[in-house]
């Protein structure tokens, strides 16, 4: 599972790289925003410490989990609308786990 995961990552890099050059120019304004998502995402977490970023590390295996339950639950139904209630839950559970902070 991890090379797999790790091929995608890779795969992810080398399309983003040919979309958006690296270093050979300055980002317009929709780089510029690309650029900063994220950036205050750990912030919650890093004032915790190595327990906040245990926390969140686990947290993304989690999600990463739960899609991949999503994805495994479609292929074993053998309709359309099976597939869509079966990967649903999975789904909704992944976004709502990724979109909290703590406190």
């Amino acid at each position: 599972m991890f090379v797999g995961n790790f091929a995608g990552a890779l795969t992810v890099v080398v399309i983003t790289a040919v979309i958006f050059p690296p270093f050979t120019m300055d980002p317009n304004e929709i780089g510029q925003k690309i650029d900063h998502i994220g950036e205050n995402r750990p912030l919650g977490y890093a004032a915790h410490g190595a327990a906040g970023m245990l926390t969140l590390f686990l947290r993304g295996v989690l999600c990463n989990g739960m899609v991949s339950t999503g994805v495994v639950a479609a292929m074993m139904s053998m309709s359309v609308s099976g597939q869509v209630i079966a990967m649903r839950m999975p789904i909704l559970v992944f976004f709502y786990r990724a979109s909290s902070t703590p406190s």
